[in-house]
């Protein structure tokens, strides 16, 4: 049975994505922004997504059985949606691109049912605890949820929009100046500084939580699809009477070189560390109690978290080490883009094939360009190049690491989600803040922002705290322990903590890391996304050459082929 999942449409919403799930089993992933370069693909149907994943299994839309869609429009626009469907379902597959003799069975799933179900099914898990938190789904902000694989996923508490973390988080950015849809930024910027307010409107309920005084309409209003802007408005007036620092003022500008616009803020970014902090506390208070509560709730110590607040790194290592929680997943893609995956999960589900019962430990499931359409692209632009076998490859690369090169990797198939794990990244050597700070002038990156490790899973506890958890997808914060910070200060963020990703030795990218480990003798690189500032992360090798000579990054390994300037 093949199931097209699908997030996304031209009406509202934000990181669009596509899926095919094929007899329980997870095919092929694909993010809009990185065909559309668009980052975040806002108000877009994922087409050029879909279209790939038909394309990697070699089939057509005739021979999709079902299509999941994220979203339950029936409970989102309720009196309006009888007279939209149609529409909607004419415009998510245009005969023009989708050439069809039939558009296959639309099933509409709850979009906070989807997260959850994106997140249980891949766990691994027999029964699991499951808790979303985002912006909003149709009517909530965010659900308690237990899973279990024979009865499937039951939600046992919706949160209200108004009390919305996520929005509580994208107002917060936007204070701040550093944009609404830069949360991680925020989490970045909160470790240089101390919590100074308490939030007094907060009240903590058993496994639930409120915002006392807080009064937001939660109609959705004609012609917008979510409370984002009343909600964000509300905090807004409230950082600005409660907070003795104003809204940052910021100058856009236009870049030609770039052809985009920039913006510059008219204060020092470090004057919000203090705001930025308090706003991190409140939200990982918030967190840690709904997830005290759930547990107790189900009795069931294995959790499993979704959601875009689930990408709070700092949030997850504090879940992490709460003694209620056994084992923890985080699903790789845990904001919207993964809710295509969930949804053609979940119907999977319902129509009587349960998903595979291994937990997800590689997220290498996005596009692919192989060896011979990387020379054809080499050879069009006269690009030289050096095509070596992967062993040799990796010395090499580990070589221009210990010369303090820079080095881009475009290899193999796409991580999904926002984290870069070795297939599209930017690597550096750990051991130079330095070359830390270089990487992000690279990048455009403000250069408080920390940086990441990959670290080869079992020499992870030797550097890093609380690491028998797991941390595959550079979901989570670790200490760094004391007697070493001195020897990776280039990845070791200002409190003390680092983004870490475990990698598995005998993966591609582990190889790569023991030839470096074999020539330097630590056993990690400094990783970072593959973009410039404002970009989604490259999606082709044209985007990766076009980054690589935009930039000052040394090398560039496209496939098989190594490319120096």
């Amino acid at each position: 049975m093949i199931i097209l999942g699908i997030n996304g449409s031209p009406y509202g919403g934000h990181d669009a994505s596509a899926c095919i799930v094929q007899d329980g089993r997870i095919r092929v992933v694909a993010e809009e922004e990185r065909f559309t370069r668009q980052k975040h693909a806002f108000d877009a149907f994922p087409h050029a997504a879909m279209q790939y994943c038909l394309a990697f299994l070699g089939i057509t839309l005739d021979q999709v059985d079902h299509v999941a869609y994220s979203w339950d429009m029936s409970r989102l626009l309720e009196s309006i949606w009888a007279d939209k469907k149609s529409a909607f379902l004419e415009g998510m597959f245009p005969r023009n691109l989708f050439p069809c003799r039939r558009i296959p069975d639309c099933t509409f799933v709850a979009h906070h049912l989807a997260h959850a179900a994106s997140t249980f099914w891949c766990s691994g898990f027999p029964t699991s605890s499951i808790l979303i938190t985002d912006g909003q789904g149709e009517k909530a902000s965010g659900v308690m949820a237990y899973g279990d694989r024979k009865e499937g996923i039951k939600i046992v508490q919706e949160y209200p929009v108004e009390f919305s973390l996520g929005y509580l988080y994208k107002a917060a950015s936007g204070y701040a100046g550093l944009g609404r849809e830069n949360p991680g930024k925020l989490m970045g910027l909160s470790s240089y500084g101390r919590p100074s307010h308490s939030f007094p409107l907060l009240r903590l309920g058993d496994g639930s939580y409120d915002f006392s005084g807080m009064q937001v309409s939660t109609d959705i209003p004609v012609g917008q699809y979510d409370n984002a802007e009343a909600i964000v408005r509300w905090w807004l007036d409230y950082f600005s009477d409660h907070f003795d620092i104003p809204a940052a003022s910021v100058t856009k500008k236009w870049n030609f070189l770039r052809n985009e616009w920039q913006y510059d803020l008219n204060r020092d970014i470090r004057d919000y560390a203090d705001f930025a902090a308090s706003v991190q506390n409140i939200v990982e208070s918030i967190g840690c109690h709904l997830v005290s509560g759930l547990v107790r709730r189900t009795g069931c110590p294995r959790l499993s978290l979704a959601g875009g607040v689930a990408l709070n790194c700092s949030l997850n290592g504090k879940i992490a080490q709460m003694p209620e929680v056994e084992d923890l997943f985080i699903f790789p893609a845990s904001h919207d883009s993964g809710t295509s995956v969930g949804a053609a999960l979940q119907l999977s589900f319902e129509l009587g094939i349960t998903p595979t019962e291994q937990r997800l430990t590689s997220c290498y499931l996005g596009p692919e360009y192989g060896n011979e359409e990387i020379r054809r692209t080499l050879d069009a632009f006269n690009i030289a190049y050096r095509e070596l076998p992967d062993d040799a490859l990796h010395q090499e690369v580990a070589k221009l690491l210990c010369k303090k090169a820079i080095v881009a990797v475009f290899s193999g198939r796409s991580e999904i989600g926002p984290r870069a794990l070795g297939n599209r990244s930017i690597l550096a050597a750990p051991d130079s803040t330095e070359l830390r700070d270089r990487v992000n002038r690279t990048k455009g990156r403000e250069l408080w922002r920390p940086l990441c490790p990959s670290v080869l899973r079992g020499c992870a506890h030797a550097f890093f705290h609380n690491t028998e958890k797991g941390s595959p997808f550079m979901l989570r914060f670790l200490d760094v322990r004391e007697d070493r910070k001195n020897l990776i200060p280039g990845v070791v963020h200002v409190d003390g903590t680092a983004r870490v990703q475990l990698v598995e030795p005998e993966s591609n990218f582990g190889r790569m890391i023991e030839a470096y480990r074999g020539q330097s003798g630590l056993p990690m690189v400094l990783n970072t996304s593959f973009n410039l500032a404002g970009e989604p992360i490259v999606g082709s090798p044209i985007d990766a050459l076009r980054s690589f000579f935009a930039s000052s990054i040394d090398a560039l390994v496209l496939g098989n082929c190594l490319i120096r300037k």
